[in-house]
């Protein structure tokens, strides 16, 4: 069978063919002089920016051989390709030491999340079963292409999606394949699939075993259980960053609320800080001044995301005060944007931390090879890595421009980079990305996204109440009016709209000026499929259409599938104050198997349909069509004859909560 060079291979000597064959392409670069331009490059002496007007670059295999004040005085090598930057700014590439690439596929379909709810439903955790070693090799892909294609030569990734040997090949196989700098950071977390914290080190490795002196391609290591897992754990994976050939370590660290305590003091404590190998800290929210010291006695990072910190929440107001020790992130590039100068600009215009942008492009460029403790990565001077971004000054966002940094920093986007080159080679020429058949890449993405879009689709939201990690009580957020008059323009998530379109069922109303379902619940912050009935009707079919709203007998199915795999205790099946089926419930739907759960709800949505059609539904409670617990209860709300007013949508929710204890109390064993 031949082997396509973006084919997800799972063995080592698959991934040593790909780096084979990227060697093949560095040792037969050729030389590269771009020239006329203005070229912000970096002066070690002064360790400052500087400014060459009207100059020129010249790359030799993976590397800045030279620059020219002016035009070439010297022998040029014979092969060099003439690249014309006449009012042109090139740029050294952008680091990113943060970001998670696999998680592609979820673009547009998580916006407005908070930090909780990403957890709990777009997370390694949450994600866990549902993607295949295809879907994670090509989320990462393409993942790695839109950063490059926005001027992000350097990635750290944070590789957590791995949930057995298949998806780390992946992950690993998608950033070779990218062709982008990307220091891959193994994930290894506690995982419940079988999948032992001794299988993922051993899978690292096998990954250090391999050979990555002719990729652009390192190894690295993510760990978030410090402060959380058992000792035996830790120190497991504490004598494995010690031992395996890393370039780069790496954790979240989230204090307060956050509970993600993997601050440099702990880390410290396994005498992790003190060696050649960095360890950078993503996020840094409530860093002490304890830690804020220890990052600088150590000379280690943090990796700030400015626009995640700020969507889901997680920033911390002090974190200017460690900006000389930290770089700058992406972090979940599916929820905002992908590129670097976008966080720069965050934090430039930001009323806390009002540098300049001078210091913005330091911290986008310069801060991350430093981080990486890569004095070579973030610069352009003689020896660094041939990492280039070339912006056009004549688009309209730069015409005009004078000074390049303020240029770059406070006007420039994605679309007036005009070529991005990474180890010497372009990855981006001419606005468009080099990657071979990238439209055949396009169409393999599409398939895998629109299959996991539609796996999230019909994942019920998580109802979050209580408090997080035991420490801090959910509550609403502020949302904001933007409309005159009623209603305030939130908005369905597009996520939704299949789901809501399914539950628009239409009944007559009694009395105009009762609340109906279709007014927009502003305790949950989007409608939820609940709220679209104007419940006027009588109790038969009010069960009916609860049924129907529901499809009870597919979710059920769902929740015994997917994601009853959390095994929370005490369960409230349903959230009264947001009208949310809760997510503890699925616990108690998990010991029911799926045989079980059909024979239980065909019969009852049977039941319901006869009530509707008029055909007679007294029974005996002794006769054969009410055989179980929930057929007798049925039949008691059916023989009644009573009918159910017009109500508030606060009362159905009890009506609903009445139904789904029926539910619980037939989905113990037994009870069939």
């Amino acid at each position: 069978m031949a082997l396509s060079p973006t084919t997800v291979f799972s063995k080592h000597w698959k991934i040593l063919l790909s780096m084979a064959c990227l060697y093949m392409k560095v040792a037969f670069a050729s030389s590269l002089l771009l020239h006329g331009g203005t070229i912000i490059a970096f002066d070690n002496t002064t360790s400052s920016l500087q400014i060459l007007r009207d100059s020129s670059l010249l790359i030799v295999d993976d590397r800045i051989q030279a620059l020219f004040n002016g035009t070439p005085n010297t022998t040029l090598p014979p092969d060099v390709q003439f690249i014309n930057v006449t009012n042109k700014i090139v740029s050294p590439g952008f680091v990113d030491t943060h970001r998670h690439g696999w998680q592609t596929a979820f673009k547009t379909i998580a916006s407005n999340t908070s930090l909780p709810e990403y957890l709990l439903r777009f997370g390694e955790y949450a994600a866990a079963g549902k993607l295949q070693a295809e879907d994670v090799y090509i989320g990462q892909l393409t993942g790695v292409l839109e950063a490059l294609n926005a001027g992000v030569t350097t990635i750290l990734d944070h590789a957590h999606g791995v949930w057995d040997n298949s998806t780390a090949d992946a992950g690993l196989q998608g950033s070779i394949d990218s062709g982008g700098r990307v220091f891959h950071a193994h994930t290894i977390h506690a995982l419940q699939n079988g999948y032992t914290i001794e299988d993922q080190i051993a899978k690292l490795k096998s990954f250090a075993q391999l050979s990555f002196a002719n990729s652009s391609v390192e190894l690295g290591l993510a760990y978030d259980g410090w402060s959380t897992s058992p000792s035996g754990e830790v120190n497991q994976v504490a004598e494995a960053a010690r031992t395996v050939n890393l370039s780069v370590i790496t954790s979240h660290f989230l204090g307060g609320q956050w509970s993600a305590t993997n601050s440099p003091s702990l880390i410290n404590s396994y005498n992790l800080l003190n060696t050649s190998t960095p360890f950078i800290f993503s996020h840094g929210s409530f860093i002490s001044a304890e830690d804020a010291g220890l990052l600088r006695s150590t000379n280690q990072y943090l990796s700030t995301t400015p626009e995640s910190e700020s969507h889901y929440g997680h920033g911390d107001p002090n974190s200017q005060l460690i900006m000389d020790q930290a770089s700058l992130g992406v972090d979940t590039h599916f929820t905002f944007s992908t590129d670097i100068i976008t966080q720069a600009r965050i934090w430039n215009v930001g009323a806390l931390n009002p540098m300049s942008a001078n210091q913005a492009f330091l911290m986008a460029t310069r801060h991350g090879g430093l981080a990486l403790r890569r004095d070579d990565l973030g610069v352009i001077k003689e020896g660094a890595k041939a990492d280039i971004v070339v912006f056009n000054g004549n688009t309209p966002a730069l015409l005009g421009w004078v000074d390049p940094v303020a240029a770059v920093i406070l006007h420039s986007s994605v679309g007036d980079i005009e070529h991005v080159i990474v180890d010497g080679k372009f990855v981006k020429r001419d606005g468009k990305l080099t990657f071979d058949d990238y439209e055949g890449i396009q169409q393999r993405f599409l398939r895998s996204a629109r299959k996991l879009q539609q796996i999230w689709k019909d994942t019920l939201y998580p109802v979050m109440e209580g408090a997080f990690n035991n420490l801090a009580q959910y509550e609403n957020p502020q949302e904001a009016d933007v409309l005159r008059g009623n209603g305030t323009g939130y908005g369905i998530l597009e996520e939704s709209n299949e789901t809501v379109d399914k539950y628009q069922l239409t009944s007559q109303s009694t009395n105009q000026n009762e609340e109906t379902f279709g007014q927009n619940d502003s305790t949950v912050g989007r409608q939820n499929p609940v709220a679209q009935l104007d419940f006027t009707t009588n109790g038969p079919k009010a069960l009916l259409i609860l049924l129907n709203i529901a499809h009870l007998s597919t979710i059920v199915l769902a929740w015994y599938q997917s994601i009853c795999q959390y095994g929370f205790q005490n369960p409230k099946p349903f959230n009264t104050s947001t009208g949310r089926i809760s997510f503890l419930f699925l616990d108690r739907i998990y010991k029911v198997r799926e045989s079980v759960v059909k024979r239980l709800l065909d019969p009852l949505h049977d039941l319901a349909i006869k009530a509707t059609s008029n055909q007679s539904t007294k029974c005996s409670h002794q006769g054969p069509e009410c055989d179980s617990i929930t057929q007798r209860m049925i039949c008691r709300a059916l023989e009644s004859d009573f009918i159910w007013p017009v109500v508030r949508p606060q009362d159905v929710r009890i009506y609903i909560l009445d139904l789904l204890d029926i539910l619980v109390a037939i989905a113990e064993p037994g009870e069939h």
